[in-house]
């Protein structure tokens, strides 16, 4: 748990959506809608993955784009921007500073 502006927060929750469900979190209507409002107030850091791809928000926001998981094409499949997007997470719930983007090719390009 971390404090901020004296309310107690989650430090990040990762979650998981069916692979229909899109990873923008606020396109999201209905009981996703609410779930998303919950917990965008609650933790510093998500991670949204409907099991095709995996978006990093900071304080409700995206950081970069969604990384891509090996839904279909496992063999093609490159895992560097998934291991960055969960570097950044755990690097920020473990207290670390912003990440400037949550793909490691706009990280080597700043």
């Amino acid at each position: 748990m971390l404090t901020r502006n004296g309310e107690a927060r989650q430090k990040g929750f990762i979650e998981f959506k069916a692979p229909s469900v899109s990873v923008d979190a606020w396109s999201w209507s209905g009981r996703n809608a609410r779930q998303w409002a919950n917990m965008h107030r609650e933790a510093r850091v998500l991670i949204v993955s409907n099991g095709v791809r995996a978006q990093f928000y900071r304080d409700g926001e995206p950081i970069g784009g969604p990384a891509t998981l090996p839904y279909a094409e496992s063999e093609q499949w490159d895992p560097a921007a998934l291991v960055h997007l969960l570097r950044c997470f755990f690097d920020l719930t473990q207290g670390g500073q912003r990440p400037r983007s949550a793909h490691p090719s706009d990280d080597a390009n700043a």
